[in-house]
């Protein structure tokens, strides 16, 4: 199997002539996508090809969570003494993009503004118009994740912060998001 974007047709060509299918043809690329990943787990190279082609996804289909969490969980470490440093520094700020473009997609942006101005207090997490800012809370916590990672520490911090109000998100959010303030 092959995947490559670059034989692709631009997502604008899709939208033209898909009749109104565009998050179908988005699903079929998800598919395979996966199976791509599958196909190349042992040797990495989906890495090439995955950023580009989640973001022909979610260009088609903005509100499909998944893809933007796979962009987050599959970002690779960005250690200055591995040889492949560069490469992994610029697809981890791909896979951060991604992350942070869901977040605008998928988020209520009224109370990621209203999180941003509210301080952390004991009555933080119990306030219900902050809660569940997001439609899954793993995606700010993985986005947070990669900020971290690739040294983005206010970003960090502010990602776990909208992760820690969310059900699903992991609790532990609210210790991470303090450890990278005080870090």
């Amino acid at each position: 199997r092959r995947v490559h974007p670059d034989t692709l047709p631009d997502t604008r060509v899709v939208r033209l002539s898909d009749a109104g299918h565009s998050t179908t043809y988005a699903s079929m690329l998800w598919i395979d996508l996966i199976q791509y990943i599958g196909d190349n787990t042992r040797n990495n190279l989906f890495l090439d090809f995955l950023y580009p082609l989640i973001d022909k996804i979610s260009d088609l289909h903005p509100h499909f969570i998944a893809p933007y969490n796979l962009s987050t969980l599959l970002a690779p470490n960005v250690d200055k003494e591995s040889p492949t440093y560069e490469k992994n520094k610029a697809l981890a700020e791909h896979a951060l993009r991604i992350g942070e473009n869901g977040l605008k997609q998928t988020c209520d942006q009224d109370k990621i503004t209203l999180i941003a101005k509210t301080e952390i207090g004991s009555d933080f997490w119990e306030k219900n118009e902050l809660k569940n800012p997001c439609k899954d809370g793993m995606l700010p916590y993985y986005t947070a994740y990669v900020a971290e990672r690739f040294g983005e520490k206010k970003k960090a911090e502010f990602y776990y912060k909208i992760a820690s109000l969310n059900h699903d998100a992991p609790e532990v959010s609210r210790f991470l998001m303090l450890l990278t303030q005080a870090n």
